[in-house]
């Protein structure tokens, strides 16, 4: 007999009226009511008095042999755990840590269902044995679905980020995808403020360089690299001397420009300048 396909047996489930007596017998409204369904009776079987209902027995027994029926073309159903039932567990590791999940797939009158049993993920569980359920839409048969697969692309996707650094950060802490973007963006900020206070850092321990290798202070903001090729570029001063950074021909151009009409004081313009900054003054 050809085998039916997941998405087949959940149609299936959804509109045998038998199995769907069964499930409205079984609803919180009808399960509390007074109906007939679903009293008690006493039976004689065997020389033994049973209590039962009429659906948790007889209307049960029937939806059972309508979904037998359908996938398995035989009038009585033949109950088969390993059948019915497919689990497979999956780990994902990363530096010692590990998320772990036991998956489990069943077929019954209620259609073909994925059960995420144990696991240590908070999201899918608050605690390691309660169980998160996800009906299964697929059409492969029940026998061939590939579990971990099925799994890893329509369910684990929506809490776990592909692999890689934020899957990472997910499974080191066991946080959701929320808690990992929100912890990288942390993290980020941490590095950012710690590269500024070692960029500080580098620069001040060049200016040290600077007044100990060539008896010059720098009194003007300079660069790494400007600070480097001075210590490449230039002799040891014999008297302490003080950097300085020079205006520009510009700079000098449009300060002079403010003051006379023409280039005839130039010269004594530039010699103010350089007379308003110390004797020891070098300049850049």
């Amino acid at each position: 007999m050809k085998l039916k396909r997941i998405n087949q047996i959940n149609a299936f489930c959804e509109r045998n009226e038998v199995i769907q007596l069964y499930k409205w017998l079984g609803t919180d409204k009808v399960r509390y009511s007074d109906n007939w369904r679903n009293r008690y009776y006493t039976f004689v079987r065997g020389g033994r008095k049973d209590r039962i209902s009429i659906s948790g027995n007889f209307t049960y027994g029937a939806a059972l042999t309508e979904f037998e029926r359908y996938i398995n073309g035989k009038n009585d159903y033949g109950w088969n755990y390993h059948r019915d039932n497919r689990s497979e567990k999956l780990e994902y590791y990363f530096n010692g840590h590990t998320l772990y999940f036991e998956v489990q797939v069943s077929q019954s009158i209620n259609g073909v269902w994925l059960n995420i049993r144990y696991n240590n993920f908070k999201e899918t569980n608050n605690c390691e044995t309660m169980s998160k359920r996800f009906l299964v839409r697929s059409n492969s048969t029940f026998a061939d679905l590939d579990i971990k697969q099925y799994f890893e692309k329509n369910i684990l996707s929506k809490y776990l980020f592909a692999p890689g650094l934020f899957r990472n950060i997910q499974i080191v802490f066991n946080y959701t995808k929320k808690e990992a973007i929100e912890y990288y963006k942390k993290h980020c900020a941490v590095n950012r403020a710690q590269n500024e206070f070692e960029a500080v850092d580098s620069l001040k321990t060049l200016k040290q360089r600077v007044c100990k290798k060539l008896n010059i202070l720098v009194e003007c903001d300079k660069t790494e690299k400007e600070l480097i090729n001075l210590l490449h570029t230039t002799a040891r001063q014999k008297t302490r001397k003080k950097l300085f950074r020079f205006p520009s021909v510009w700079e000098l151009s449009e300060m002079y420009s403010s003051q006379y009409d023409d280039d005839e004081n130039m010269e004594s313009f530039v010699s103010e300048i350089e007379s308003d900054y110390p004797k020891n003054a070098i300049f850049i």
